[in-house]
């Protein structure tokens, strides 16, 4: 029960924490486009991001799951060291009696709860950078992929180069331009993914007539 009521208590802290994860990794990706993307993105989209990018692809997964794996493999191996009376005494400060055994682990519980929170902020702080910079790249040196088709709400068809969207907006290149749009989703009748790398579509041969 006491438990219940302490997850209760990080709960909010959890949910700043996420938002500001969010708002830091979309600014620091947007900001290199030229993009405030904190005018076009809902508070809950923010929140949830984080979350999508650690499931939109295996290979952000498995180096998110690698980089905690460090972490508490680091704070286990600094545990083992703090039972030396050396290290115990640096962790008690100067002249001040040796922690105890509870002490030590409240000490190091909070030790983990600090570095894993700054690795979960710099690996998002991260991939914000490096997926801005990409992009930024790809369109200054035209080498965008047109791999989706947007269709609006009037029935005109646009390929493009999808950015990013979110439940209020899209942010796309039109093909053979290079310039930026940002559509509201309500103005957008439908997604579609022409060029998808995970199916194998095979043309149906046409039979000879005769």
């Amino acid at each position: 029960m006491k438990k219940l009521e302490q997850l209760k208590d990080w709960l909010p802290i959890g949910y700043l924490y996420l938002v500001i994860l969010g708002v830091l990794k979309e600014g620091v990706f947007f900001y290199q486009l030229g993009i405030d993307v904190l005018k076009f993105s809902p508070v809950s989209d923010i929140f949830m991001s984080p979350v999508a990018d650690i499931f939109s692809d295996p290979v952000i997964l498995g180096a998110f799951v690698l980089v905690m794996l460090l972490v508490y493999v680091y704070l286990r191996i600094l545990e083992k060291l703090a039972k030396k009376p050396s290290v115990r005494q640096v962790f008690s400060g100067k002249g001040n009696p040796l922690l105890t055994d509870e002490e030590m682990k409240a000490k190091m519980r909070g030790l983990l709860n600090i570095c894993l929170g700054i690795g979960v902020l710099c690996f998002f702080v991260g991939t914000g950078l490096g997926g801005g910079n990409k992009t930024r790249r790809r369109i200054e040196e035209n080498r965008m992929e047109y791999r989706h088709k947007v269709t609006f709400g009037t029935g005109e068809t646009e390929e493009v180069y999808l950015i990013d969207s979110n439940s209020a907006y899209c942010f796309y290149v039109s093909k053979g331009q290079r310039t930026i749009k940002i559509a509201p989703m309500g103005a957008v009748k439908s997604i579609e993914l022409i060029d998808n790398r995970m199916l194998e579509t095979k043309k149906t041969p046409v039979a000879a007539k005769g």
